[in-house]
């Protein structure tokens, strides 16, 4: 037995407990990862709801200077008794006043919005402080989003932790962010969808079910050795490692545009299995199988 060798041996030996203690370890600072990243998003959300209330206010500043002017304009038209005048002047200063009534709405809006944002960001710090073990993180971004829960119920509050067999429903016009796979993960659902997290383990790795509707895949997905990461539609079972790709399903047919990296997709029957690279984008269609291959559809042609 050569010297170098024995040396090698040692070495690997010494390693062996450092190796133990980040394996035991990683569940803990992988859920701080997916809970700061969450509230990172959380962050980044409010910022843009200041940014539109600053908008609304300007917006709102330059419709009432347009109003003044309109008005101004009417009364030098009314003591110069100038009816042609006075006639544009009054229909200037109705429609400055619904533009003022507009601009007002919108900023009532964007203030709703931000304090939504703040309240989000503050639920969102008290996750990550609290040091409490996470599996995915549901965000709500926009409109109306629900947490299905096990029993058929909905929770109280969205935003949080979902867990194994709730299901995350967005309503016309709502939008959310689920956080998963240690962090790694970030999908995001388009309005009218319906995902559920079957399961999200940091040692055995991701299973969701996209029941119906749009989502996008949007962070390249960074797995441990051993674990998986698979989305299931009602036709298809997606398997996934290190690629940005969207879905979109229903009871029938589930359309898989990949724009990075390689995933494999499996009729659910397990009749047809195939891989899309990407820049193509592939249709399953119930009872007629997989459709041919095709070039990727512009961005965002799913929702």
């Amino acid at each position: 037995m050569s010297t170098q060798y024995i040396f090698a041996m040692k070495t690997r030996l010494a390693l062996l407990p450092i190796l133990l203690c980040l394996f035991i370890y990683s569940p803990i600072s992988s859920a701080e990862g997916t809970a700061q990243k969450a509230l990172a998003f959380a962050i980044q959300l409010n910022e843009q709801a200041a940014a539109s209330v600053q908008k609304a206010l300007d917006r709102v500043s330059i419709a009432e200077s347009d109003l003044r002017v309109a008005q101004a304009v009417l009364r030098d038209s009314t003591l110069a008794n100038d009816k042609e005048a006075i006639s544009m002047s009054e229909v200037a200063v109705a429609e400055s006043r619904l533009g003022v009534e507009d601009a007002q709405k919108l900023l009532r809006r964007a203030r709703a919005l931000l304090v939504a944002r703040e309240r989000t960001v503050q639920e969102m710090t008290f996750w990550t402080d609290s040091n409490r073990p996470v599996g995915a993180l549901v965000v709500p971004v926009e409109g109306e989003v629900r947490v299905r829960q096990r029993d058929g119920s909905y929770r109280a509050t969205v935003l949080g932790a979902a867990r194994a067999g709730e299901s995350i429903e967005t309503m016309a016009g709502g939008k959310a962010r689920l956080f998963v796979a240690d962090g790694s993960g970030e999908i995001q659902l388009n309005e009218s969808s319906a995902f559920t997290v079957v399961e999200d383990d940091v040692v055995s790795g991701f299973l969701g079910e996209l029941k119906y509707g749009y989502g996008r895949f949007i962070k390249g997905i960074k797995l441990k050795m051993g674990s998986k990461f698979e989305v299931r539609t009602p036709s298809v079972v997606i398997a996934v490692r290190g690629t940005r790709f969207e879905v979109q399903a229903d009871a029938d047919t589930t359309l898989v545009r990949v724009s990075e990296g390689v995933v494999s997709v499996m009729s659910v029957a397990g009749e047809q299995a195939f891989e899309v690279a990407a820049g193509t984008q592939r249709r399953y269609i119930s009872g007629r199988g997989f459709l041919p291959p095709e070039p990727l559809a512009p961005e965002g042609g799913g929702q």
